[in-house]
C-alpha cells in the first residue's frame, strides 16, 4: 500500500522540525545555530527593508528641495524690495538737502505694489516691448509704471483682460522726466531702440552734468513717481560748436533678462490698485511675499 504524498511530506516535515528542535536544545546557551541562521537571514531583511528606506530618503529629499526653493524665491523677492526701498530712501534724502522735501514728501514711496511674470519678449529696432501676465481683472491701466529692482523699465501701453504690453523706456517713441542726483539737474532720457543705450537731449552746453552720474526718476507729469532710478551716464560729449550737449546713458533695470517685474500704483494715483496689490512696506515681511505672486 502506497503513502499518500501529502502524509509522506508531513512525515517528512514533522521529523525536519523534530530535528531543528533537537539542535536548538543541543545548542541551548551557545544559541550557535540561532546566530548562523540570523547572519544567513540578514541579507534577506535587508533587500526586504530596502523599498521603504528608499521612500522615506526620496519623500525627505523633495521636502528639503521644496522648501529651500520656496526659501529662496522669499530671499529673492524681499531682497529685491529692500533695493527699492533704499533706492527711495536715497533720492528722497539727497532731495531733502536741496530744499525739495515738501515735493518728494507727498510721493515718497509707492502705495501698492503686485508681481508680474514676463510672457513674452518683443524686441525690435525701434520698438521694444514686453507682455506680462496682468490684465484689467488684475486691476491694470493704461500709463502705469513697472519697475524692477534695479529701476524703471517702462509703462503699460496697451491692456487687455489676462495681459498687458509694457513699452520699455529705450523704446524710440518714449521720453522719461529725469533729475541728475548729485544736483538736481532736471532733463528728459529718450529712447534710442537700443536696450544698452539712452540719450539725454537738448541739454545746453554749460549743464553741470558728467559721466556716471545717476539719473532718477523726477515725477514731472506724473508718469514715473519721483526717485527710482532710470540710469547712469556713460558719457558727454561737449562740442564747442555745438548748442547742446551729446549725452550717452545706459539704463539700470534688467531690460534683456529676468523673469518678473514690478507693477505699481503710486500715492497720488486716482485708479484703484488690484485687490492683491500691496504696499511695499508690508510686502517686506515674508508672511505678505508670498501674497503678492
Amino acid at each position: 500500500m502506497r503513502i499518500k504524498p501529502i502524509v509522506s511530506q508531513f512525515v517528512f516535515l514533522l521529523t525536519l522540525s523534530l530535528g531543528l528542535i533537537s539542535l536548538d536544545y543541543y545548542f541551548q546557551g551557545k544559541n550557535t545555530l540561532k546566530q548562523y541562521l540570523t547572519t544567513l537571514a540578514r541579507p534577506v531583511y535587508q533587500i526586504i527593508d530596502y523599498p521603504q528606506q528608499a521612500t522615506q530618503w526620496l519623500s525627505a529629499w523633495f521636502t528639503d528641495r521644496q522648501e529651500l526653493t520656496q526659501t529662496a524665491q522669499d530671499l529673492r523677492l524681499e531682497n529685491a524690495l529692500l533695493k527699492i526701498k533704499l533706492q527711495q530712501l536715497e533720492a528722497s534724502l539727497y532731495a531733502e538737502n536741496k530744499r525739495q522735501a515738501q515735493t518728494l514728501a507727498a510721493k515718497k514711496f509707492t502705495q501698492k505694489i503686485l508681481s508680474a511674470n514676463i510672457l513674452n519678449v518683443k524686441l525690435e529696432r525701434h520698438s521694444q516691448k514686453i507682455v506680462v501676465d496682468k490684465g484689467q481683472k488684475d486691476s491694470v491701466y493704461l500709463g502705469q509704471p513697472v519697475i524692477d529692482q534695479f529701476g524703471v523699465i517702462g509703462q503699460v501701453t496697451e491692456l487687455s483682460v489676462t495681459h498687458s504690453i509694457v513699452t520699455l523706456i529705450t523704446d524710440a517713441s518714449q521720453s522719461t522726466p529725469i533729475l541728475v542726483k548729485r544736483n538736481a539737474l532736471r532733463a528728459l532720457l529718450y529712447g534710442t531702440g537700443q536696450l544698452d543705450k539712452m540719450e539725454i537731449k537738448f541739454l545746453g552746453a554749460q549743464a553741470d552734468i558728467k559721466e556716471g552720474d545717476l539719473l532718477i526718476s523726477s515725477g514731472i507729469g506724473d508718469r514715473y513717481p519721483t526717485g527710482y532710478p532710470v540710469a547712469t551716464v556713460t558719457s558727454v560729449n561737449r562740442d564747442i560748436n555745438e548748442s547742446f550737449l551729446d549725452i550717452v546713458a545706459e539704463p539700470l533695470a534688467q531690460l534683456s533678462h529676468g523673469e518678473q517685474v514690478l507693477m505699481i500704483w503710486p500715492n497720488n494715483n486716482q485708479q484703484n490698485p488690484s485687490p492683491h496689490a500691496v504696499p511695499i512696506e508690508e510686502a517686506l515681511s515674508l508672511n505678505d511675499i508670498k501674497g503678492i505672486f
